[in-house]
């Protein structure tokens, strides 16, 4: 099982590389998601959180969401979606999650021109892509 480590997802502040990618999620052929994202997935094995929260984003009509998963010590997991209000849009209890090697983690989902075009960042990644322009996000 992948574990994350805290430094390295801290030291994700650029975005040097947008990646896209096709065919690991049905449904889903052009995600897009920054190099932190990437590091979520393949270090923390984290295709069932990347996943939900690219198929759950369509069901919200905001172009700024903060998705944040807390994982339990018994692999429960909350899921959240709040906008860049942080008012809660969705919320979702996961009664077997993995174990990220952090407690907590968040993503921001941002559709910049179109609501069925997004990528998924680090909340650093996309404060210094964006700036406050959407929302500050610390």
């Amino acid at each position: 099982m992948g574990k994350l480590d805290k430094k390295i997802l801290d030291s994700f502040v650029k975005i040097n590389e947008i990646r896209n990618v096709s065919g690991l999620i049905p449904g889903l052929d052009n995600l897009k998601i920054s190099e932190g994202v990437w590091y979520v997935f393949t270090a923390g094995e984290a295709l069932w959180l990347i996943g939900s929260i690219a198929l759950l984003q369509a069901k919200i009509a905001e172009d700024f969401q903060r998705w944040k998963v807390k994982v339990e010590k018994d692999l429960s997991a909350v899921l959240t979606c709040t906008n860049r209000h942080k008012e809660i849009r969705f919320t979702k209890n996961i009664e077997k999650a993995f174990d990220l090697g952090v407690p907590e983690l968040e993503l921001v989902v941002i559709k910049p021109n179109r609501m069925d075009d997004f990528m998924i960042m680090l909340p650093r990644e996309a404060n210094n892509y964006y700036g406050d322009k959407l929302a500050p996000l610390k």
